[in-house]
């Protein structure tokens, strides 16, 4: 549920629709037991996300994940007074060595000048860097990096759902039942047809349809607008 709440936000800062496919999601996996977890949830997680894989990092040195820590001065220096700039200067020099270790622990305790100070999570802000086609988000010892790279193939995919989606529309607002199979015909557009002729059979499928025609003009019709695309279709049953 984390993993999905994360990558939802993520997918809503990036205003990508929901039916948009994408390609992956990236996981640093702190312990084995960890992984074996997410692995059990996979197919859920992938459905709710609408992603094709997920991979996962068994470190954090990675070029997609950068973490970066920030103290809050609010907090420690409720803890730790007259001192809490020297605690603070040491926050600042935390590498992801660090940063793992409070993620996966809770707390971390620094030494300085033979004075022990510890922290714990919510002493400090650990935020991400993104960088150019990922986006990142973490909750405590949860971290998911977006790939929002949508490649053609990702977009036609994702032209055909939204098409899948409005033909339902259509089939409940002409009162169709479930299991009635339907013809459906488009007015030309060379441009609709030529993105979804991979997704045919899928779009048949899911719509009952036996036949997906694209024909020059349309004496009645019905019209649906996916993203900036307006069409004009006609479907009946048959």
């Amino acid at each position: 549920q984390r993993i999905v709440y994360l990558a939802r936000s993520l997918r809503e800062k990036s205003q990508i629709k929901t039916r948009q496919p994408l390609q992956k999601i990236l996981i640093p996996v702190l312990t084995p037991q960890f992984r074996r977890n997410i692995e059990q949830m996979a197919e859920i997680i992938k459905e709710e996300l609408n992603i094709k894989n997920i991979e996962y990092m068994t470190d954090n040195n990675s070029e997609i994940i950068k973490r970066n820590v920030r103290p809050d001065f609010r907090r420690i220096g409720a803890k730790y007074g007259k001192q809490t700039n020297l605690v603070a200067q040491e926050v600042k020099k935390f590498g992801d060595k660090e940063i793992s270790r409070l993620l996966n622990e809770g707390t971390i305790t620094l030494n300085i000048d033979n004075n022990d100070f510890v922290l714990d999570y919510n002493d400090v802000e650990i935020y991400n860097e993104d960088i150019e086609g990922w986006l990142v988000a973490n909750e405590k010892n949860i971290t998911v990096a977006l790939d929002t790279t949508i490649t053609a193939e990702l977009k036609n995919e994702g032209i055909a759902r939204e098409f899948v989606s409005r033909i339902q529309n259509l089939r409940k607002d002409n009162g169709f039942e479930v299991t009635d199979r339907i013809k459906i015909e488009v007015a030309s557009n060379s441009t609709f047809m030529d993105n979804i002729v991979e997704m045919i059979d899928y779009i048949k499928t899911e719509t009952l349809t036996d036949d997906l025609l694209s024909v020059e003009e349309l004496s009645t019709f019905e019209e649906i607008e996916i993203d900036d695309l307006k069409l004009s279709v006609f479907i009946e049953k048959v």
